[in-house]
């Protein structure tokens, strides 16, 4: 795969905003991240928690793997506006 779509990815859910008191915004950025991984041949399912949405994502189907990693979508809030506009300085993606 190349690195531009994983990058391109980062920024779209950059502008997302998935602020973590905004539960609406985290769901999109998690449904959004279910299409890319399910687009790219990885199995993926979505439990709900409350409000919340929780995807869990693996290279084979069902919930039983030898590995998992669970990682969170949500961010506190941006100290500026500008933030929520991803750049690239140096090599480095900043957002």
């Amino acid at each position: 795969m190349e690195k531009d779509c994983f990058l391109e990815l980062l920024c779209e859910m950059i502008r997302m905003r998935p602020e973590s008191r905004d539960i609406p915004a985290v769901n999109r950025v998690q449904r959004r991240v279910r299409e890319f991984l399910t687009e790219r041949g990885l199995f993926c399912t979505m439990e709900k928690d409350g409000e919340r949405e929780i995807l869990f994502a693996a290279t084979a189907p069902g919930k039983v793997q030898d590995i998992l990693l669970c990682t969170h979508l949500d961010v506190v809030p941006a100290g500026e506006e500008s933030q929520y506009e991803p750049c690239i300085k140096d090599g480095s993606l900043f957002g």
